[in-house]
């Protein structure tokens, strides 16, 4: 899964994996996490090893899905085998479909290829209620517009999560909303995202979360490696642009034609100011007036 929200979604895993095991309603007390570059070309989302005291260990591998990929069962039974030869463990596979477009009549839960055969569990988040999500370990809140709840219905709930969220230390807060909002675009347009975190937004600088800085870190990442296999010395402004394209994605649905000329035209310093900045605007004329001074 390499997305926008990718890093908001595997954050979540990071952040507390002993959550992913009540999610999953499975055994475990601690968790170590390995290294989940299996092969050059075969990288699974999150790879555990799941203890508990007179237990057998075992591995859990982690799969988030927000689209439906007709090759996803052949990686997954390739990451299944690959992983419990690579530790001597045996493994356990969770699905985890971020909305119902990742969802496909072939997703059973058991995949056969000749006469190997692999089974694996699937968690259909818009299947959750919302209410239980709330219950359960805060580092999940995020996933809380993917469950089976309205937008008319939706205020509400986020209203209870910034009750609970006050009560974590600013740094971890800032990090539940920056990954809600990036979670909030799958299911959302960037002008309801925006409306419906506006509250979060008066109270935070999600520019300051660590969720905003692995994108933009992530942005630079490819637009220099896009510049290397070009053998181009720009690489670090193609990924500022690349970050760009995508936070500017995300919060606004279109942008007229004398913007984007304007913003084509920027330096790597000022996208760079302008990538900070954009977390902290509420409506298309914020942008404007930045452009405005820059």
């Amino acid at each position: 899964m390499s997305k926008p929200f990718d890093a908001a979604a595997k954050g979540l895993i990071d952040a507390d994996p002993i959550a992913w095991l009540w999610l999953f309603g499975l055994p475990g007390e601690t968790v170590e996490f390995l290294d989940s570059d299996l092969t050059v070309a075969l990288t699974s989302d999150r790879l555990l090893k799941v203890s508990s005291p007179g237990k057998p260990d075992y591995l859990l591998h982690i799969e988030l899905q927000a689209s439906y990929d007709p090759n996803l069962c052949h990686r997954i039974m390739a990451y299944h085998v690959i992983a419990g030869y690579k530790y001597s463990l045996p493994v356990v596979t969770v699905l985890v479909l971020l909305r119902k477009s990742a969802d496909n009549p072939a997703i059973t839960g058991r995949f056969e290829f000749g006469s190997a055969r692999v089974n694996y569990h699937i968690v259909r988040i818009w299947e959750r209620s919302p209410t239980d999500l709330l219950a359960g370990p805060v580092a999940l809140m995020p996933l809380l517009p993917l469950t089976g709840v309205d937008k008319k219905a939706l205020p509400a709930y986020i209203r209870q999560a910034q009750t609970i969220a006050e009560q974590l230390p600013d740094s971890y807060e800032r990090e539940i909303w920056a990954r809600m909002r990036l979670l909030l675009g799958l299911k959302y347009k960037p002008e309801q995202t925006q409306d419906l975190l506006k509250g979060v937004y008066q109270m935070l600088d999600l520019r300051e979360s660590s969720t905003y800085q692995e994108i933009l870190a992530e942005g630079e990442a490819r637009g220099e490696a896009r510049g290397e296999a070009r053998g181009e010395a720009r690489g670090l402004h193609h990924g500022k642009e690349e970050l760009l394209s995508i936070l500017l994605q995300q919060r606004f649905s279109t942008l007229p034609q004398r913007l984007t000329d304007r913003l084509d035209k920027l330096t790597p310093e000022q996208m760079n100011e302008l990538g900070m900045a954009l977390l902290g605007f509420t409506s298309l004329s914020d942008l404007e007036e930045w452009l405005a001074k820059h």
